[in-house]
């Protein structure tokens, strides 16, 4: 593992220190990893001779289809494991081929890297031990990342925490709170700090403005999960100067379940994600049609390889992600190593409408703009659902706030989506718990395509 000033040092120092881990897991992987032994058979790749993160290039990638299909075989089975190997812990992510969530293994070696993670996280965001932090991540049946990475990022650095512990009630156990409960709660603690979806935040912001709440002792809000556009942190930044917190930093990053935290956290408000455990992930940017690497400043996939692993471990892991990646010190913080930059959009989500390819990231970043709306769902459906020929139509799905008038509204959302992507949409009112309940959900659902296959 690096010293405690790895982010500072020269990139071919830091290059060095992946090196070095890559080759040790490399030889892990060939005697303890299922999934990847026939991988290097099948393939005939000879494992000493990658020995480099450059060397990575030569090996196919991994998806997240092979990960669910069989995600024991990624599990590493250690031929005299020590106590160190030990299972500490275990997360879910999607669900697998027989519709169960597929287990993510983490060891007591694991767990100890992830609080060091952790902790270069919180410095990196600006977190410090003398806040005190509202956990606004929902208790769900399945254990999630999010919930307990930001846990372990403040013990990691003696930061106090408080969860809301929001989710869908379990009758057996009536454990779960609401979310006027988590509203007033950051009032009561005085928090300085909260870590949630932003959707879900905003929602808590909207009840807060309602009740005339005092958030002024806010600084920080640390948001993940989902995207967190230009129009969706300007929104907050107006909920939260009601609310009396001026000079807020919403800290967005970028994470899953696979990376054990972030892969990559900014220092500032749109200023690039920097990557906290460079000794544990070789971040690569690749081309999406070709999976080969892209140069410094091109957009492409997002790909990541553990590189000091002994749960389950993950070689040029596709997240779906696209970004592009900076080497050049970060002119905020000083910081080295890579930064991952721009809004990071989903490959996947791109969507074929009469004929015009549509991002719904740009969609929902004008939606999370417009001052009338509370919440808002978009939709790419059929005049006629029953037949899969029939044209095209997006709807927008939104609720009304309160003092704003319908007809205006859907004015200006037709007016500013037509202007976005060329294409007029077709606007629907409905209430806020029609569009995101987050008793039921722990993110906002905030784009659905329902047309049938042709």
């Amino acid at each position: 593992m690096g010293s405690e000033n790895l982010l500072y040092r020269p990139n071919d120092e830091i290059r060095e220190v992946q090196n070095d881990c890559l080759r040790k897991q490399m030889a892990l992987l060939a005697e303890a990893s299922p999934h990847y032994k026939k991988l290097f058979a099948e393939n005939k790749i000879d494992v000493s001779k990658i020995k480099t993160v450059d060397d990575l290039a030569n090996l196919p990638v991994t998806t997240k289809k092979d990960y669910i299909k069989d995600p024991e075989s990624f599990r590493l089975v250690h031929k005299d494991p020590n106590v160190f190997d030990t299972i500490w812990r275990v997360i879910y992510t999607a669900g697998t081929t027989t519709g169960k969530p597929a287990p993510f293994y983490y060891t007591t070696y694991d767990y100890y890297a992830t609080l060091l993670h952790g902790k270069r996280t919180a410095e990196i965001k600006g977190l410090t031990p003398r806040d005190l932090t509202v956990n606004l991540c929902p208790l769900t049946s399945v254990p999630h990342s999010a919930y307990h990475t930001t846990i372990d990022q403040h013990m990691a650095i003696g930061t106090p925490i408080v969860s809301a512990l929001t989710g869908a009630p379990f009758p057996k156990f009536p454990v779960h709170n609401s979310s006027d409960h988590a509203v007033a709660m950051i009032e009561s603690y005085r928090a300085t700090s909260l870590s949630g979806m932003p959707s879900f935040i905003r929602r808590l912001f909207l009840r807060a403005v309602e009740e005339k709440r005092d958030y002024s002792s806010l600084r920080l809000v640390a948001v993940f999960g989902e995207p967190c556009h230009r129009g969706m942190r300007d929104n907050l930044h107006e909920l939260m100067r009601k609310l009396g917190a001026q000079n807020v930093f919403i800290c967005n990053s970028l994470g899953s379940t696979e990376t054990c935290g972030a892969l990559g956290v900014e220092c500032r408000e749109m200023g690039g994600m920097h990557c906290p455990a460079p000794d544990l992930y070789y971040v690569e940017i690749l081309d999406p049609a070709t999976y080969k690497p892209l140069p410094e400043g091109e957009v492409g996939l997002v790909c990541f390889t553990h590189l000091d692993r002994r749960g389950t471990a993950l070689l040029r892991f596709v997240t779906g992600d696209m970004m592009s990646i900076s080497n050049e010190p970060c002119p905020h913080c000083g910081r080295t190593g890579i930064r991952l930059m721009g809004e990071p959009f989903r490959a996947s989500e791109i969507v074929k409408l009469k004929s015009t390819l549509v991002n719904p990231d740009i969609l929902i970043s004008v939606l999370a703009g417009i001052a009338g709306i509370e919440e808002y769902k978009i939709v790419f459906t059929k005049e006629d659902l029953s037949d899969p020929y029939s044209l095209d139509q997006l709807k927008i799905q939104a609720s009304l706030k309160g003092g704003f008038s319908r007809e205006d509204l859907n004015r200006e959302i037709t007016g500013k989506i037509r202007d976005a992507v060329e294409v007029t949409p077709r606007v629907e009112f409905l209430s806020s718990t029609e569009i995101y309940d987050p008793s039921k959900s722990m993110k906002a659902v905030r784009v659905v395509d329902e047309r049938p296959r042709s």
